[in-house]
């Protein structure tokens, strides 16, 4: 089964009318090469990034696993597609997974950085909720996007016409 058919298996099981949530779910589905969450909802598929706040302090990010890695590029793979619709701008991510529990994931557009991320364990990446997820997704969609827009948005200053110029000595 091909990426593209997995995205449209579930469109009826969206968990909400967010347009973050339903990119993050859209970018899961497309980083599974094995096929491993196919048959997943998209509501299951959102759970791994809901980790309640009351839960046991979570394992340094030199030890995270494939599907960790999976959740934290997807999510700044949701960010930077947002970017792009909303821009036109092509964005690109660079995620540096370190041993020492430090990693780091950037978002450019460009040579614009919009989002400068340092990662130092996995409950940075985890949620109380989908609305605490979607609101925090939103919010730094939104900063890159407005980034993007007060950079690329300009009107380039009006030269001088041939005639103009024909006077003056360079």
């Amino acid at each position: 089964m091909n990426s593209i058919t997995t995205i449209a298996k579930y469109p009826a099981t969206a968990p909400a009318a967010n347009s973050f949530l339903e990119e993050l779910v859209r970018q899961v589905r497309l980083q599974d090469r094995s096929g491993i969450y196919s048959s997943y909802s998209n509501e299951l598929l959102l759970k791994f990034f809901i980790i309640p706040s009351n839960s046991c302090q979570l394992p340094i990010a030199s030890q995270e696993d494939s599907l960790t890695n999976l959740g934290i590029s997807a999510f700044y793979h949701a960010v930077a597609a947002m970017v792009e619709k909303e821009t036109g701008q092509f964005a690109q991510i660079f995620i540096n997974l370190s041993h020492q529990g430090l990693s780091s994931a950037l978002v450019c557009c460009g040579p614009l950085l919009v989002v400068s991320r340092l990662l130092r364990d996995l409950q940075e990446l985890g949620f109380d909720s989908p609305e605490t997820l979607a609101r925090e997704g939103e919010k730094i969609a939104q900063k890159a996007i407005s980034k993007v827009r007060q950079y690329f948005d300009f009107s380039p200053p009006e030269l001088p016409t041939f005639s103009e110029l024909k006077g003056v000595e360079l």
